[in-house]
């Protein structure tokens, strides 16, 4: 009768999950056509955005919540001998892979919760975050796919303020509220040592290394 119970309790979560990942995929389809015009930052200063990620010649990146792929060609100037760049919209995924062709650069249609390759030397989330409500779900995941010493980077081009005014209309349903770096920072301690973290107004870094 326990395990039954405990079954049934297993099968609601997931349904939660799965309902979710779908409301996750069915928003950020809906804006790719647009997603590009949205973008305010020149190349030059997405680029001085990647810098902060600390890649090194011969890296292999994980770019997480790709998008249409803005920082992907900026990971391989820096010197990236891999980059793989995941996104749960297809439609993200579809435009990325028209802008962007290069044979170290690999596209996948994936959650990031359920991924695992588990050898990259950096991962990168550049102006996602916030999306990934699931917070234990989503440090599990850095961990599983990092090597050891590797580095993870959470990048934003605006402040917390900024992006939770812009998430507290149509996007706060798949979205949770930024807190300073700072903060956000703690979050990661227990899997990993926190490197570097900047929140100035016009950059936004949490850097840390798996142990």
């Amino acid at each position: 009768m326990k395990n039954a119970a405990l079954n049934g309790v297993f099968d609601i979560i997931q349904t939660i999950m799965d309902k979710r990942t779908q409301q996750n995929k069915d928003f950020f389809n809906s804006l790719a056509n647009d997603w590009d015009a949205r973008q305010k930052l020149s190349d030059d200063d997405v680029f001085n955005l990647v810098k902060l990620a600390n890649i090194n010649p011969g890296d292999k990146v994980l770019d997480v919540a790709c998008g249409t792929g803005i920082i992907d060609k900026h990971l391989l100037k820096l010197g990236a001998k891999n980059v793989v760049a995941i996104d749960l919209s297809e439609n993200m995924i579809a435009i990325a892979k028209s802008k962007n062709r290069d044979e170290n650069l690999r596209y996948e249609i994936a959650d990031f919760y359920d991924f695992s390759e588990g050898d990259f030397d950096k991962i990168v989330i550049y102006n996602a975050y916030p999306h990934f409500t699931d917070t234990q779900a989503f440090l599990t995941a850095i961990s599983k796919n990092l090597k050891k010493g590797g580095e993870f980077s959470i990048i934003h081009s605006d402040p917390p303020s900024v992006i939770n005014a812009r998430h507290s209309g149509g996007a706060k349903i798949v979205s949770k509220d930024l807190e300073s770096a700072d903060e956000e920072a703690n979050i990661f301690k227990e899997l990993f040592d926190i490197v570097q973290t900047v929140d100035d107004g016009e950059k936004y870094l949490i850097r840390g290394k798996k142990r």
